[in-house]
């Protein structure tokens, strides 16, 4: 809990904080896909969204030694895609 004393304090600097509790709202539920959108996700051999994993992607990036980055496509993804420079640092 906030001392009021110091909303007091910084509120004569011009932050303008309410003393008085606000209501929560409440949540609201997660979206869900439609089925036939889900199926149709599957069907184009995507990984299903809710247990898709970075090495569900549907391409490979493998750094060699001189750290040039080579991009394998896998399905339909075009075999000529460069990423961005993507930075590790």
């Amino acid at each position: 809990m906030v001392n009021p004393q110091y909303i007091e304090y910084l509120n004569t600097f011009g932050a303008d904080i309410d003393l008085s509790p606000q209501p929560l709202k409440p949540a609201e539920p997660p979206k869900q896909l439609d089925t036939t959108q889900l199926k149709a996700h599957i069907a184009k051999g995507l990984p299903p969204i809710s247990t898709a994993r970075i090495d569900d992607l549907p391409f490979k990036i493998k750094i060699d030694e001189s750290e040039w980055q080579k991009v394998e496509g896998v399905g339909k993804f075009p075999k000529n895609y460069k990423p961005d420079a993507l930075d590790f640092d």
